[in-house]
């Protein structure tokens, strides 16, 4: 029994060293986003300092470091989402508990009573959202 404990020992050894990796992945999507804002800072100071230049690298620096912060951010969600939910829940979950069931309204302490008529309301529309004049009291008992 000993012996198995030990390979089982070596199993999870192999899965913290391949979680590891995972998220050194993270590591690495951050690196990138950095050396793509180096190139687009590059292609944005090519034109030189004309005024025409000038006006393309705003262009170039906004919508390329707008793009690299879009793909980047999007890139990141997922697989830090792919890590969690995936790789590092497993760890942690286990299964049972009481199945959920949602509150629902308890008319426990209301009675309802009969709508009343007043003067003059027999022909009166009833509104959309309220509809009849129903009224509710409630007992504090």
């Amino acid at each position: 029994m000993k012996i198995a404990g030990g390979f089982l020992g070596l199993y999870d050894l192999i899965n913290y060293a391949s979680d590891l990796l995972s998220y050194s992945r993270i590591l690495a999507l951050g690196l990138a986003a950095g050396v793509i804002g180096q190139v687009v800072n590059i292609l944005a100071t090519l034109k030189g300092a004309s005024f025409i230049g000038i006006l393309l690298m705003l262009v170039v620096f906004a919508v390329g470091h707008l793009l690299n912060l879009v793909i980047n951010v999007l890139g990141t969600f997922v697989h830090t989402s792919r890590l969690q939910y995936i790789e590092f829940f497993n760890k942690f979950y286990e299964e049972g508990g009481t199945p959920f069931r949602p509150m629902a309204p308890s008319d426990r302490y209301t009675t309802e009573l009969a709508p009343t008529e007043e003067k003059g309301t027999k022909n009166k529309k009833k509104d959309p959202v309220v509809g009849d004049s129903e009224q509710l009291q409630i007992n504090f008992d």
